[in-house]
């Protein structure tokens, strides 16, 4: 018989694969091998189940394009210390894609964060995500 290993807390001696004699593979008596068969179907259901947000991708009805800042609005725009936050009102000129030509208003919301914020003058060009609504027209306008 092959050498035997001593595992501590254990009266008996155990074999050389690690598991001492007589017992199951998967814990007691198949707890847990129940327990990770149980927990793998509920997530299984879970995934399954619908949420509500099924079809409203915002991808589905958006527009990417380059604009061109024609006119900037900070009114909104709170400066405390160095940090900034609020909306800046922006009119854009739409340099790219379907809409090019187009001018229409944007916003540019500022978080505070000085490493995401950017502050747009007028000159600036920006990506401009388009919002559309059902019939292909720009709902509203966000820069980046």
């Amino acid at each position: 018989m092959g050498s035997r290993v001593r595992f501590p807390g254990f009266a008996k001696d155990a074999p050389e694969g690690g598991r001492p004699p007589g017992k199951p593979p998967f814990g007691e008596s198949g707890r847990d091998l129940l327990f990770v068969l149980v927990s793998a179907l509920l997530t299984l259901v879970c995934m399954a189940l619908p949420t509500g947000f099924e079809g409203s991708a915002v991808q589905g009805r958006t527009e990417r394009a380059r604009g061109r800042i024609v006119e900037v609005n900070n009114e909104k725009v709170k400066i405390i210390g160095p940090v900034k936050q609020g909306e800046q009102q922006l009119e854009v000129k739409i340099l790219s894609g379907p809409f090019r030509g187009n001018v229409y208003a944007a916003s540019n919301n500022m978080m505070g964060k000085m490493e995401l914020d950017k502050i747009f003058v007028e000159g600036d060009t920006a990506l401009v995500v388009l919002s559309l609504d059902a019939e292909g027209a720009v709902s509203w306008a966000q820069v980046m």
